[in-house]
């Protein structure tokens, strides 16, 4: 049974999270999200959001469960106020359930 939503990131980035009673895991170093997010998994986690930053590094188990219904793992932003790579993973994503870029800019 699904245990529920996981927050991954730096400290300073998604501290914020702490009073949505989720459960919040800081990290030192991008290095250390693959076995993170890996380990949330083992434990039931259904939802996992991380740091848009992260993407690269969480890049294989991004393409491992990419066709599973569970676990979702949601790239959030992290406030740096540029587009990412995990911004645009999410694009492409609602883009390809959509049928529609729903968030490209209007000109």
């Amino acid at each position: 049974m699904p245990a529920g939503i996981a927050i991954v990131g730096a400290r300073s980035v998604i501290m914020p999270f702490l009073a949505t009673g989720a459960k919040v895991v800081f990290i030192e170093s991008p290095e250390e999200s693959l076995e993170t997010v890996r380990k949330l998994i083992g434990e039931g986690e259904s939802i996992i959001f991380f740091t848009d930053d992260l993407t690269d590094y969480l890049k294989p188990v991004l393409d491992e469960y990419r066709e599973k219904p569970l676990p979702c793992l949601v790239p959030i932003p992290a406030g740096r106020g540029e587009v990412s790579k995990g911004t645009m993973r999410m694009r492409e994503i609602i883009k390809r359930a959509v049928g529609v870029d729903i968030l490209k800019e209007v000109e």
